[in-house]
């Protein structure tokens, strides 16, 4: 959950008025809400614990005078930032116009009295819009909680365009109002306050859904007005009434995210749409199968705790990143734990153990300076100016730590040679580094020393002046055997009889080994042959394909077809989407307009994908796509270098370069966002 403190150090992000009435001095007409002000106090408290700060009229039961003092006050405290009112109490309809009425509204028995007095005391939802725009915020969520509410909403949105038309809002600024009132114009509201209800949900755990949605990501920092709206309207249970939600112009993400967990990891978007089903699901590692030697020879050299490098290398598809993976996991008691429970860890797996220090990275789309501050975060150290100040941290530390590294063939062409010699080459020289690469990434290094004769090993020794060991997986034994048996435990548990799992690991490991395409490779045919129910007899083995490129559009060919709502299918949505994620830069290209346009226009669809169509990719090809944390916001990337070298050979429409299509998008992005809200209100990515 995201507290204030996680909040641009501890600085307020956002304002609310909180106006709550549970007793009156009219009482005959306007009886008490019982519970009203505890409910209240409820949401105060959420508010402020994600940064917002709040002002609650009169401290609660409100008169007109201190509601007037404090609605000035709060308006003047605005510094345009995003300002949220709340009210929960009695309203009245007079003259066919709302009045919320405050705690000494006393209304009398003659109706020419009453109706005077509650327009002139009742507080008029154009005044809690004014005074909301006046803030300067250009952001504004407005919640009603009262009989007869729904007149608030149109009155609510004409005000705001009024007010907005004499107005412009500052450069890198959009202005959005949206509101959402109790009941309709005509309906009494339960005084029990079910909007209010739905709102302490919202605020504490996000929306009630088993979808997994995008914009509710742990990795997003932020949500925007119209994903709390919609997140209100699934908490709501109120039974009697209907609640009217409206909104007007462009939402921003300056809403704090109760899901929000700073630093959370990379994840496999599968296992994030099963978890928010409900579903148990087991993690990839826990079928994590032989690499034995390998393995023992990195946990005795953890062990020793000496300085140096450890190179583990292969080619396409061998599962370095598993090897990495699974000594990170091992190491930490949370994730280590889920493994035991589910059964990844079995007498003889060699196990480095809990007891060591250890920070893991992978290295796509990250500068050297990048790469020490993820380091830096996971060792709790503070965050450096440069990659100098984060060894000098490391001396200081009490226990030499163990950095795994991987990717370093993925990292931007630009970085690569400072990465090598800023980073991963002074950092074997103080501490064990685990490095997971294709051996291409050193190529250029070492043959601009002009030694073509020297290995690998001797050359890296040399270069760092520390010990340097190697592994290469290709050349590791019982690798047929062990893709057999990884095969065969993912069958099992996927439901197929002891026998027939046993045959399918035997012949996809045989055909893995014999066209390269290692655990990928069965890792892929494997989730085809459980997908569709894997016939009996011999027939299926003569269709395994023949690389990891056919057996990845094999899985994509058998796949689900985007269908709208309105029965349309998009054929191409999948393909589109996915193709969009091999053109990332960074840790990964984020939702919320950039990856919809950028797969738009690759698909040469005249208008763009839209965020539903980003979370149905993410929950039918979950699969393929890891969701990580960029700027403050989820972002996505495929999950192997080896999908995205396949779907970037594909052409742009009509034979187009697709690579022009991308930056043509992106810009065209760009150019639309900044006649509203000038260069600032472009996202950080493009």
């Amino acid at each position: 959950m995201a507290d204030e403190a996680d909040v641009v150090g501890g600085e307020a992000v956002g304002t609310a008025l909180c106006v709550v009435c549970e007793t009156y001095a009219d009482e005959r007409t306007f009886p008490r809400l019982t519970g009203a002000t505890a409910q209240m106090e409820g949401i105060v408290n959420r508010l402020e614990a994600l940064g917002i700060a709040t002002r609650v009229a009169g401290g609660g039961n409100p008169s007109w005078a201190d509601f007037d003092r404090d609605l000035t006050a709060w308006s003047a405290s605005g510094a345009g930032k995003p300002a949220i009112i709340v009210w929960s109490g009695h309203g009245v309809l007079v003259d066919d116009e709302l009045r919320l009425a405050l705690c000494d509204l006393e209304l009398g028995v003659e109706q020419v009295a009453r109706d005077a007095r509650a327009l002139r005391h009742g507080v008029s939802p154009e005044t809690l819009v004014n005074e909301a725009v006046a803030s300067g915020a250009d952001q504004i969520l407005v919640i009603i909680d009262a009989c007869h509410a729904g007149d608030a909403v149109g009155r609510g949105l004409e005000k705001a365009l009024r007010r907005w038309e004499t107005t412009s809002a500052p450069p890198g600024r959009v202005q959005w109002f949206g509101i959402m009132t109790s009941c309709r114009r005509g309906e009494t509201s339960d005084g029990a306050g079910p909007l209010l209800d739905a709102l302490a949900d919202v605020l504490r755990e996000g929306p009630a859904t088993s979808e997994y949605r995008s914009a509710w990501s742990a990795h997003n920092a932020w949500v925007n007005g119209p994903d709390v709206l919609a997140a209100l309207g699934e908490r709501w249970r109120g039974e009697g009434q209907t609640p009217v939600p409206a909104a007007l112009g462009t939402g921003r993400p300056v809403f704090p995210n109760p899901r929000h967990v700073p630093g959370a990891p990379a994840r496999l978007v599968e296992h994030l749409v099963l978890a928010a089903r409900g579903v148990g699901f087991r993690e990839e590692g826990s079928f994590f199968t032989g690499r034995k030697q390998v393995l023992g020879r990195i946990t005795d050299w953890i062990e020793a705790d000496e300085a140096g490098l450890f190179l583990v290398t292969g080619p396409a598809g061998c599962g370095k990143s598993a090897v990495l993976g699974r000594i990170a996991t091992l190491t930490d008691p949370e994730r280590r734990a889920e493994t035991e429970a589910q059964g990844g860890l079995r007498e003889g797996d060699p196990d480095p153990g809990q007891g060591h220090l250890l920070a893991a990275v992978h290295l796509r789309g990250l500068s050297p300076l990048q790469a020490a501050s993820e380091l830096a975060r996971r060792l709790g150290l503070p965050e450096p100016r440069n990659t100098d100040d984060f060894r000098g941290e490391l001396r200081e530390l009490d226990r030499r730590p163990v950095l795994v590294l991987d990717g370093l063939d993925e990292v931007p062409v630009e970085h690569l040679q400072a990465m090598i010699e800023e980073l991963v080459f002074p950092l074997s020289r103080a501490v064990p580094v685990l490095l997971g690469s294709r051996e291409r990434a050193f190529r250029a290094r070492l043959e601009d020393d002009g030694r073509p004769d020297e290995t690998l090993p001797d050359a890296l020794a040399r270069l760092i002046g520390a010990a340097v060991s190697t592994a290469d997986l290709e050349e590791e034994p019982g690798t047929e055997e062990d893709i057999a048996e990884y095969v065969f435990r993912r069958c099992e548990a996927g439901g197929l009889p002891e026998d027939r799992a046993r045959e399918a690991g035997d012949a996809v490991a045989a055909r893995a080994t014999a066209v390269g395409g290692g655990f990928l490779f069965a890792r892929l045919v494997t989730g085809s042959l459980l997908a569709e129910d894997q016939p009996a007899g011999d027939a299926w083995q003569a269709g395994l394909p023949e690389s990891i490129d056919a057996a990845f559009e094999d899985d994509l060919r058998a796949g689900p077809v985007r269908v709208l709502a309105d029965g349309t299918e998009l054929p191409a949505a999948a393909r589109d989407l996915l193709t969009a994620l091999a053109w990332t830069a960074g840790r990964g290209m984020p939702a919320g307009g950039v990856w919809e346009e950028v797969a738009g226009a690759l698909g040469g669809r005249d208008t763009p994908y839209d965020e539903s169509d980003v979370d149905w990719v993410l929950s039918a090809y979950g699969r393929y796509i890891v969701e990580d944390a960029e700027d403050g916001q989820a972002v996505y990337r495929l999950y192997h270098r080896e999908f995205v070298s396949h779907l970037a050979a594909r052409p742009g429409p009509g034979g187009a370069d697709a690579a022009e299509v991308v930056l043509a998008a992106l810009l065209a992005h760009a150019e639309r966002q900044v006649p509203d809200g000038g260069w600032a209100a472009v996202d950080r990515y493009v």
